[in-house]
């Protein structure tokens, strides 16, 4: 198919391994780059995290929508049109930057991360994976260094494995013995504590505006059953737990699945006694 040609091609390598992998589509923290939807216009250059995470120079040959989305045809610059890719600007905002501000060789000069030089194939590293909830940083083991950019395989959650680009300097990536080193430092007693998701603000947009939807749990035993006049009516089941969904004065009660599958904004956790 198209994308396993693809990846040996653009991703670094190849094998039949990789062509099990799921693609992964993950949210990154904001970024100081960050371009305007407005600004995606035509002849637009700017830098694109292409489907695999790497970000790549790129100009906007096209933009288009229809009643459900609004997307442009990106073109990354070196490549031919065969690898140009339709990008949702409803859904992939994110995968944009400013022109260069991750791909210029004077950001690679002047402001590589010290990590970086550490870092070779099999060196083991964590990630921020925004691909299932709750949010969390998971290990993984680095495949390729090209730049401040770092190819990484890791399985998140059990069985679902991923090979996907982060960049140094958007604060995706860090080395396993520095993040040990830290959590150890600041609270030795952390790793023993035991915490559960009690409610989750998901955001529909981009950085710049949306809808934000709360997602709360609530048991008979948790300090997060649900109050107030706009909550009238809703009780939890006694013998478990039940969520809701609140937007705006609208609630109604969902499955946890649906909680699973939001773009989470802010993650709210309570200390299990």
């Amino acid at each position: 198919s198209f994308f396993k040609k693809k990846i040996p091609k653009k991703g670094g390598g190849g094998g039949d391994a990789e062509k099990n992998l799921k693609k992964a589509h993950h949210r990154p923290p904001p970024s100081f780059f960050e371009v305007r939807k407005s600004e995606l216009r035509s002849g637009k250059r700017v830098d694109c995290r292409d489907q695999y995470g790497k970000w790549l120079a790129a100009e906007i040959k096209e933009r288009d929508s229809d009643d459900r989305d609004e997307w442009v045809i990106v073109h990354f610059l070196g490549w031919e049109s065969q690898w140009n890719e339709k990008v949702s600007l409803c859904h992939g905002l994110w995968r944009f930057a400013r022109y260069k501000s991750y791909t210029s060789e004077e950001e690679l000069s002047a402001s590589r991360p010290p990590m970086i030089s550490s870092l070779k194939k099999g060196s083991q590293v964590i990630v921020h994976d925004t691909q299932t909830l709750p949010r969390s940083w998971v290990k993984g083991s680095v495949l390729e260094v090209e730049g401040n950019q770092v190819k990484v395989d890791y399985e998140h959650p059990p069985g679902a494995r991923y090979e996907y680009w982060f960049h140094a300097l958007s604060g995706e990536i860090n080395t396993l013995q520095e993040n040990t080193q830290n959590s150890s430092r600041s609270d030795p007693s952390a790793a023993s504590r035991r915490y559960r998701l009690c409610g989750v603000v998901g955001h529909r947009g981009s950085l710049r505006g949306g809808h934000y939807t709360a997602y709360v749990r609530a048991s008979a035993s948790s300090s997060t059953q649900p109050k107030g006049d706009a909550l009238k009516g809703v009780k939890s089941d006694e013998n478990s737990d039940s969520w809701y969904s609140i937007s705006d004065s609208r609630v109604k009660k969902i499955m946890f699945e649906d909680v699973m599958a939001c773009q989470a904004y802010l993650v709210l956790y309570e200390l299990c006694q």
